[in-house]
């Protein structure tokens, strides 16, 4: 395939503009939630570390620690915003995402301290790569 240079000015053009990380944003979004309810579903953290078992006698439970109801699991929601991409879970996530003095931590979101797992990076870098591509070379 060839195109003039000023086809090529042109595409290269389109990425400054401000839509064109919007694309990426919303990819990332989208393959973000993938990644978290994969973290529910496997019963393991985002960095591949298992959670912890359950702690009541027996301690197994169908699905997994945090699988009851599967209603965190469903909750989970993310949202394109001005600087990147707003993970949230309800009810009380936050206390498995952190731990408590009771609650073992049990994370289903990446955090900062620890940095971005390979697979959130690789998503990430995936996402831009492909909507630049398309940018570049069209369609």
């Amino acid at each position: 395939m060839s195109i003039t240079i000023d086809e090529a000015i042109a595409r290269l053009e389109q990425i400054a503009q401000p839509d064109a990380l919007d694309a990426v944003k919303r990819d990332v979004a989208d393959a973000g939630l993938a990644l978290v309810n994969q973290t529910f579903m496997t019963s393991t953290d985002p960095y591949g570390f298992p959670y912890a078992p359950l702690k009541r006698p027996g301690g197994v439970r169908a699905g997994g620690p945090l699988r009851k109801t599967d209603t965190m699991r469903q909750s989970a929601a993310a949202e394109p915003t001005t600087n990147g991409v707003r993970y949230t879970v309800d009810g009380p996530a936050n206390f498995h995402q952190d731990g408590t003095r009771l609650i073992p931590t049990r994370r289903m979101l990446p955090v900062a301290n620890l940095g971005l797992p390979r697979g959130w990076t690789v998503m990430i870098g995936d996402s831009f790569a492909r909507r630049m591509r398309e940018r570049l070379v069209g369609g």
